[in-house]
């Protein structure tokens, strides 16, 4: 992964650099997002936090999965997109989605 966002970003410690002062965060989301393919229609966004790496990308559906109850709780209070979803899950379980070819 790490030389694939080399290849797309070849200036990557100025992008750092560059970016520090936004906050870690806010360009872990930026390279994240300049990775993702334009032609991924459906995100499933995993360890989603108060998913802040959906504000970066482009996709017709987004799914957001988090341990903690809390944070999605207080996602799905403040969703009204239907082509979003937030679903408690742990990484250790099966996930609850069909499986898609």
């Amino acid at each position: 992964m790490l030389d694939y966002i080399k290849k797309k970003m070849p200036n990557i410690p100025g992008f750092i650099k560059k970016r520090w002062g936004d906050g870690p965060v806010k360009m872990s989301c930026e390279v994240m997002a300049s990775v993702l393919k334009p032609e991924y229609k459906t995100i499933l966004d995993c360890g989603c936090g108060l998913s802040t790496l959906r504000k970066y990308i482009k996709c017709d559906k987004y799914t957001g999965i988090d341990i903690s109850s809390y944070q999605i709780n207080k996602l799905n209070s403040k969703n009204k997109d239907k082509n979003l979803k937030f679903i408690r899950c742990s990484l250790t379980e099966p996930l609850p989605f069909k499986e898609v070819e």
